[in-house]
């Protein structure tokens, strides 16, 4: 087409009834003047385009090499839009002739409505097709792959496209033949599996599979095998029982011994218990004397009083919550598959790691919720240990890590959700530590980057000082203790989010 986008910039390329005369071309473009504007230095005319990105430039008049402005002259435009041009659409068959300012009206190529029948319009459903406006109609109508379109099996309503490539070998009220060929008629696919269910030729094992017998008939020849081999199935039926008198016998010789150790356990754990009552009322009468013995020195020595550890038990346990803690929590190194949050922790190596100033321990790891998002958790006894007020020597950091699971395919990416860490009450059931972790959109890629193996684990989600060192040892006033014999229970959970 003559007046293209790439000859907007330009001047008048269509063909004219009758030659123009030469004043109404551009020196620069060589073509008839577009919105023609008069230099103030020669008086020549240009086209606005053309003479404005010599402007740009800074440039001189390309003919007086003269400073110069311009100005529109619509005398001269109008004469421009009087001229007769022939449709630019003329080759395919179009017989308009016209003035030039009347063109664009005649072609008027944005829209689906106009007098030129020949000029190429966009599809209005989006095909990428671009067709002669004429031929518009019978394209919608039967040829337009987008077009809606509705499946003749099911009344299936989408576009074209989709239910002739897609839809249509997936259509469950399409015919099909019968895979092992019974010469069924009107057969939908959609009811092919409950075909195969009564289907005469459909392969099927032997009733007698589950005791030995492992031959595969056709099910209308099925009855016919059972019938022939009666004797055969009896040998199966005498073996399989025997075998499971057999198992049973074992089974219950196997509970009896379980049952006797069980027995020898529980007298074991009454006279341990017993000996810890014992040591217990001997230590409490120890220290009964002592305390007497040290009411009677000088106020002076009691700086000499020696110190007690800051990891032993010091506070009234309930024995009952104590022995909930410990058969639920989990270690470093034992068996965890699916373990699915909330989940108790053990961290039994808080004294040695406090020694080293970036020592990590990583929890087993486990799962938000069934076929969730895997997860493990660092703690580092020491901090963050990277010098920037993170806790180092002062606290304990506790964070979060993303780890490749079994059910990421399945799952909405990147995660966002909010995690709880406690830190358990080793005397009861209650003044626990807890805090809350948030993974939303403002945590950096390198946050959610999921890690194969715990020990690459580089940056999470939690908190750098989660609790101060000074804050896990024996409160008397509310009858907590976090540390006991350099052991630290994590209970970690997650919330709706």
């Amino acid at each position: 087409m003559g007046d293209s986008t790439e000859a907007i910039a330009r001047g008048h390329d269509v063909e004219f009834v009758e030659p123009p005369p030469k004043e109404f071309e551009c020196p620069i473009c060589m073509l008839v003047l577009r919105d023609p504007h008069l230099t103030s230095c020669c008086g020549y005319l240009f086209c606005a385009t053309c003479i404005n990105r010599i402007k740009k430039q800074k440039k001189r008049c390309p003919l007086c090499n003269e400073e110069f402005t311009t100005f529109l002259d619509k005398g001269r435009q109008r004469r421009v839009n009087e001229l007769m041009v022939k449709c630019t659409e003329e080759q395919h068959g179009c017989k308009w002739t016209g003035q030039l300012g009347k063109l664009n009206k005649h072609l008027n190529p944005e829209e689906l409505e106009g007098e030129c029948q020949y000029i190429k319009v966009p599809c209005p459903n989006r095909c990428s097709r671009m067709v002669q406006r004429s031929q518009l109609q019978t394209h919608l109508d039967s040829q337009c792959d987008m077009r809606r379109y509705i499946c003749d099996q099911c009344g299936l309503e989408s576009t074209y496209k989709k239910i002739m490539r897609d839809h249509g070998t997936l259509c469950r009220m399409s015919e099909q033949e019968c895979p092992n060929g019974c010469k069924i008629v009107n057969l939908r696919r959609g009811l092919l599996d409950e075909h195969l269910n009564i289907c005469p030729e459909q392969e099927i094992p032997c009733k007698f599979v589950n005791v030995g017998c492992h031959v595969t008939v056709k099910r209308k020849h099925l009855n016919n095998h059972v019938g022939e081999s009666v004797s055969y199935h009896l040998d199966c039926l005498m073996t399989a029982h025997s075998l499971a008198l057999q198992r049973i016998k074992q089974l219950e010789d196997h509970n009896n011994n379980l049952l006797s150790e069980r027995e020898l356990s529980d007298q074991k754990l009454i006279h341990l218990e017993f000996q810890i009552q014992q040591l217990r009322s001997v230590l409490e009468q120890q220290l009964h004397v002592e305390m007497k013995n040290l009411k009677l020195q000088e106020p002076n020595n009691l700086n000499a009083l020696p110190v007690q550890s800051s990891d032993g038990l010091q506070g009234s346990r309930n024995e009952e919550w104590y022995r909930y803690i410990i058969s639920h929590a989990i270690g470093e190194n034992e068996s965890s598959n699916d373990l699915i949050m909330p989940i108790i922790v053990r961290f039994d190596q808080f004294n040695q790691h406090l020694q080293s100033a970036d020592a990590k321990w990583f929890s087993v790891p486990f799962f938000t919720h069934n076929e969730g998002y895997k997860m493990c958790l660092r703690v580092m006894a020491n901090g963050n240990g990277d010098g920037r007020g993170s806790g180092q020597g002062t606290h304990i950091s506790a964070h979060f890590y993303l780890m490749q699971g079994e059910y990421d395919e399945s799952l909405v990416w990147p995660y966002t959700g909010k995690l709880v860490i406690e830190i358990l009450n080793q005397l009861e059931d209650r003044h626990h530590y807890r805090r809350e972790v948030v993974i939303d959109d403002s945590a950096t890629m390198k946050v959610r980057v999921r890690v194969r193996d715990r020990q690459r684990a580089a940056q999470g989600r939690g908190k750098s000082e989660l609790i101060a060192h000074k804050d896990i040892n024996y409160n008397p006033a509310k009858n907590l203790q976090y540390l006991v014999d350099g052991i630290v229970y994590f209970r970690l959970s997650v919330l709706d989010y």
